[in-house]
């Protein structure tokens, strides 16, 4: 537990320098979808949100939280966290401006995410919106993309 805890205050101090990150590969079309997911995942995991974990629990696949012991604690507390109340929504504001940074603005997938759901500034809609837009119907690299 004492490792764990000086992993995540590490994790953390880490992940506050990915806040401002500009991906590789801003999406600007379904061609860059794959890469820009890529960029999404990797970067949302290294940034420790308000709930204590790595915010990628924000675009998981489940909306239902769910313990499921038999994952690592990391990936068990990303399914666990519930998807609503204040440090959630801290969250999934930081996952939205992350998206909304690296959406090129030139792209319809700008107009997803900006026209809609730009005064929920809610990463996980944001997410949902171009996910549903983008993505081929195949197996994320995780088995389950969160």
């Amino acid at each position: 537990a004492l490792q764990r805890e000086k992993t995540h205050k590490e994790q953390k101090k880490v992940g506050e320098s990915f806040h401002d990150t500009e991906f590789t590969h801003r999406l600007k079309s379904q061609a860059q979808w794959e890469k820009f997911n890529e960029e999404l995942l990797a970067t949302l995991n290294m940034i420790i949100g308000a709930q204590g974990a790595p915010i990628v629990y924000v675009i998981r696949e489940e909306e239902k939280a769910n313990f499921d012991q038999i994952l690592d604690y990391e990936d068990a507390l990303i399914q666990a966290l519930i998807l609503e109340g204040p440090e959630f929504k801290v969250d999934a504001r930081t996952v939205h401006q992350i998206i909304l940074k690296n959406v090129h603005e030139d792209s319809d997938a700008y107009t997803y995410i900006k026209k809609p759901l730009l005064k929920r500034q809610d990463g996980r809609q944001d997410y949902i919106a171009l996910k549903d837009h983008y993505a081929i119907d195949k197996p994320s690299q995780y088995g389950k993309e969160f």
